[in-house]
């Protein structure tokens, strides 16, 4: 993790590690699921959550463009977070 990182950044990967870890015990289970199933599924229920770190990432994005301009800082973060909702469709 980065020097930078939080309590709540190791918690995240914390989780992330445990679930990819029951993950690869369910597949080892022989429960997979196969790819149309999944996929089928996986965009009737997927739901996008921001993290701290992308949030800060986007407001990074936002500023250095708005130094320039104002109006197309707004445009470009308005068009990430369209191509986001787009892409969870």
């Amino acid at each position: 993790m980065p020097p930078n990182a939080t309590i709540d950044d190791a918690i995240e990967w914390l989780v992330f590690l445990a679930k990819v870890e029951t993950g690869l015990a369910e597949l080892d289970g022989s429960q997979g699921i196969p790819h149309d199933q999944a996929t089928a599924s996986f965009w009737t229920v997927m739901r996008i959550l921001w993290s701290p770190q992308s949030l800060r990432d986007l407001d990074a994005i936002r500023e250095y463009i708005g130094k320039d301009s104002e109006h197309y800082a707004g445009i470009t973060i308005a068009r990430i977070f369209s191509a986001v909702e787009q892409g969870s469709r």
